[in-house]
């Protein structure tokens, strides 16, 4: 919420200032089109992590908060280790069984991807991808460099 309202006033001040209303939409096209390929970077470094990474048989163990949001935490081989992304608000119950044994990729620092971080890093790359080119495409197409 604080976001919308400092965007809100951000632009309101552009508008004082005397900026066309056109060159703040061009600059939020590419404030979207940039903060998309930094999800893009961010979803491949997951990507080319998880990828290295060793596979291991794990159970699922507890949640443990990690900053603002609850991890999963997984056992395998007597050490617990600690999933990547936050864990899932919605049907917890279901994604997050103790007694079912869970396919992990375990990283040499002792981080963990289950498959719910698997498909987040599936469907976010793409995705990230797309929107950059989206937004940076209209963006370039209204600067008329394309």
């Amino acid at each position: 919420m604080e976001v919308i309202v400092g965007a809100a006033v951000i632009i309101m001040l552009l508008l004082l200032a005397g900026v066309d209303l056109w060159y703040i939409f061009l600059g939020l096209l590419l404030l979207v089109a940039a903060a998309a390929l930094f999800t893009a970077g961010f979803f491949i470094v997951c990507a080319l992590m998880m990828t290295s990474a060793e596979r291991r048989l794990g159970s699922f163990v507890r949640f443990e908060k990690n900053g603002r949001f609850d991890a999963a935490v997984y056992s395998s081989n007597g050490r617990e280790y600690r999933n990547v992304f936050p864990a899932e608000f919605v049907m917890r119950e279901k994604l997050y069984k103790t007694d079912t044994p869970v396919k992990l990729r375990v990283t040499k620092s002792g981080r963990a991807f289950d498959k719910n971080a698997a498909v987040t890093i599936t469907a976010g790359l793409p995705l990230s991808l797309l929107t950059t080119l989206l937004f940076g495409s209209i963006a370039f197409y209204f600067l008329g460099i394309i």
